[in-house]
């Protein structure tokens, strides 16, 4: 987002820093709401959240001015709960109490080396491809990997 607000929009760090708080606001509203439901299938809740974060960042992508741009960051911000909050419950309750820690570990040193070879691979892919190309290929790479995941694991879960 620091390259889209800079390159894309012509922004500055304020481009930038509205961005981040729109996201901040949907990630709080998010939370608020998802805490408060009571969901019996949370399989397909993930991979809907994969989905509407990813469909937010490709409305960043397609922004062309800093309202929209924090539209999409709002929105995107919509389906980290819905992620984060029934992997979190499912650990919880679904796993043996001695085993939480470990798998606790093993997402930490999974979400690091998937971020690491993200910003490797990112940096071949902007120096060849513009802001907005790159974040619309990755987006559209994991709403079809969610959609994936919502076909095969969420239909019946």
């Amino acid at each position: 987002m620091p390259l889209f607000a800079d390159r894309v929009l012509a922004g500055n760090v304020g481009a930038y820093g509205l961005i981040v708080g729109a996201y901040g606001v949907g990630n709080v509203l998010s939370n608020i709401v998802v805490s408060n439901l009571r969901i019996r299938r949370r399989v397909p809740l993930i991979f809907l959240g994969k989905i509407v974060v990813r469909t937010g960042f490709l409305l960043m992508a397609s922004a062309t001015n800093l309202p929209l741009a924090m539209v999409g960051s709002a929105l995107a911000a919509l389906g980290g709960p819905m992620e984060d909050l029934m992997m979190l419950l499912m650990i919880q309750t679904d796993l043996p109490a001695t085993h939480v820690g470990k798998v606790y570990s093993l997402r930490m040193v999974l979400a690091s080396v998937g971020g690491s070879l993200g910003f490797v691979l990112a940096i071949p892919l902007f120096a060849h491809l513009s802001v907005p190309l790159t974040i619309t290929l990755c987006a559209a790479l994991f709403i079809a990997t969610g959609l994936t995941g919502l076909l095969r694991f969420g239909i019946r879960s």
